[in-house]
């Protein structure tokens, strides 16, 4: 059982009123600007929500789940419910207990890990002047096109002879949480986003 749309909008509603100023969820708030206000504007019956309106809503809940690291929606009454099981579950993660250090928004059902000092050479998609279909000749170049081209191919592969590795995101878009793992000398060893 997943949770009724009616008590998607209340907790959704409920978490935009309590932490829209809380530093902590600030990139969440700011990422739904969308979804999560149409949530408290439903959830107070104040509008009527449109198709677009319910995409819009039903995509932050997943995101919101995801962020709490929830991976089965079981059905919630309410934020505080939510709430509870959210702050138990990391420790079942897995017995490691890898450290989250952030969420990251994917709209392109891909993502990439290279150096940020190449991105002055990355090349954006112009879609005035260059067709998406372009991305077949494109494979692996470092830009855009370039990760679209191996992502649509292969579901990977290297851009720009290493200067990057794209991939897909698991079943598309979403906020995904990243893991790392420390070493004894506090160094980061291990990488791990969960898609799932």
């Amino acid at each position: 059982m997943t949770t009724d749309f009616s008590d998607v909008c209340n907790i959704l509603g409920e978490f935009y009123v309590t932490y829209k100023d809380d530093e902590t969820f600030s990139d969440f708030i700011e990422f739904n600007d969308l979804g999560l206000p149409l949530a408290y504007l439903a959830s107070e019956g104040l509008c009527q929500i449109s198709d677009d309106g319910n995409k819009y809503i039903t995509e932050t809940w997943s995101k919101f789940l995801s962020a709490l690291e929830i991976l089965n929606d079981e059905g919630f009454d309410t934020l505080d419910e939510l709430m509870v099981v959210a702050s138990v579950w990391p420790e079942a993660l897995n017995s490691k207990n890898p450290t989250l250090i952030g969420h990251f928004a994917v709209d392109s059902g891909q993502a990439i890990i290279g150096d940020p000092c190449y991105l002055d050479e990355w090349e954006p998609w112009d879609d005035k002047t260059e067709d998406f279909e372009e991305n077949v000749k494109k494979a692996g170049e470092y830009g855009y096109l370039g990760a679209c081209g191996v992502t649509l191919k292969e579901g990977y592969g290297v851009l720009g002879n290493g200067s990057a590795v794209a991939f897909t995101t698991g079943y598309g878009d979403g906020f995904y949480p990243v893991y790392a793992e420390f070493n004894d000398d506090g160094r980061i060893v291990k990488i791990t986003v969960d898609f799932t």
